[in-house]
């Protein structure tokens, strides 16, 4: 009781009693002259001599640890001072950044909650591009090329086509057809083997019996056309 009492007077005399302003404070983290708790230290009770520390999310706080009235990064934001979108919190003041993929992010920058695109889809924590589309390296994801079912890397290198009518890595249209700017390719007149731009505008002839001449396959002298690709 005796050390209480000392404690108080000891208290007490560092009070200057003209100006009610302190010379020394209770605790180390209070400043004179006012002896108000610092920046991220709060007084729990009223009058209560030591400060307690504020969350790390909160660079000031008043009546608790974790009622902020000031964030402790600038990536914080709201009454509990929560990361904002397209940052998580890795337990420390400053917020850390989501990979482009997410718009939202937990533990780590690669475990997505949410896509930072429509175009993407969520899998198992990862956001992937839809069909049809790739990803670029940044948050949007690039569109393919109408040939492509599926592409990476850029819109022209497809991993599957568009329609069954092309093939190849460039998903050209297959003999017999031409392209006409649309997933399916267009199918060629009769006449032609491969023709380009449009149904009759032909670049080989379908039958050896035919010759080509100003993009169109005429019958051979002694053929007719029978409306057949293949004369006799």
């Amino acid at each position: 009781m005796a050390a209480k009492i000392m404690f108080i007077l000891t208290f007490v005399h560092m009070l200057n009693t003209q100006n009610n302003q302190c010379d020394t404070c209770s605790d180390s983290y209070r400043t004179p002259p006012v002896c108000d708790c610092n920046v991220g230290y709060y007084e729990p009770v009223p009058g209560y001599m030591t400060c307690s520390s504020c969350s790390y999310k909160c660079a000031t706080c008043q009546t608790n640890s974790h009622t902020c009235t000031s964030c402790s990064g600038a990536n914080r934001s709201g009454a509990s001072c929560s990361c904002d979108d397209g940052y998580f919190d890795y337990g420390v003041a400053n917020c850390e950044q989501c990979n482009y993929q997410c718009s939202k992010c937990v533990t780590n920058s690669h475990t997505c909650t949410e896509c930072s695109d429509t175009n993407r889809i969520l899998g198992s924590n990862t956001c992937y591009c839809k069909e049809g589309y790739f990803d670029q390296g940044v948050a949007i994801c690039g569109q393919c090329n109408y040939k492509c079912a599926t592409c990476e890397t850029n819109s022209n290198n497809c991993t599957s086509c568009s329609a069954t009518n092309r093939s190849g890595s460039t998903c050209s249209c297959d003999d017999g057809y031409f392209d006409y700017g649309v997933a399916n390719c267009e199918q060629c007149n009769y006449q032609c083997s491969k023709c380009v731009t449009n149904s009759h505008t032909c670049t080989e002839c379908s039958d050896t019996n035919r010759i080509l001449g100003s993009n169109t396959c005429y019958c051979k002298e002694g053929y007719i056309d029978q409306g057949v690709a293949f004369l006799h």
